[in-house]
């Protein structure tokens, strides 16, 4: 899922098609907006020698808690994946919180309140609910959870 910069610098750009997840919106409302990806704003910008849109790293990371402040208010653009991926025993419970944290801005944004997808609210709450029963499990130590079920 991570991909590396091309050359390790902020000012990388990459082609339209490389984020897992635009924005379903059209092309004019996606031209210089700023999108939160990989823990680092970007902005969608045309590229003169690609002779076409890219997105240009703005700096090589931006703080967590300010990126959901700009998620929520609709600054920055962050959308979920299609599909998410299963929570496995081994993902650590800072990267769920961290996806419960984005879930939740995601959930606050204009670019949620706006989408026509009549799906995206119970993917969202579903996945979040998923999320903090993970984190429920995890925190209890082994024993202390309910009875196993026979």
């Amino acid at each position: 899922m991570a991909r590396a910069l091309a050359d390790g610098q902020p000012d990388a750009i990459h082609p339209p098609t490389w984020p897992p997840m635009l924005p379903a919106l059209p092309l004019d409302d996606l031209i210089g907006r700023h999108f939160f990806i990989e823990g680092a704003p970007w902005r969608y910008v045309y590229d003169k020698q690609l002779r076409r849109f890219s997105l240009k790293r703005l700096a090589p990371s931006i703080e967590f808690e300010r990126a959901l402040e700009l998620i929520a208010t609709g600054e920055l653009l962050w959308a979920p994946p299609e599909e998410f991926e299963s929570l496995h025993p081994d993902t650590s419970i800072e990267a769920v919180q961290q996806h419960v944290a984005l879930l939740d801005a995601f959930r606050r944004s204009p670019l949620f309140a706006d989408s026509r997808d009549w799906a995206l609210p119970a993917r969202i709450d579903a996945r979040i609910s998923e999320s903090r029963a993970w984190l429920t499990r995890r925190a209890l130590r082994p024993g202390e959870g309910p009875p196993a079920a026979s």
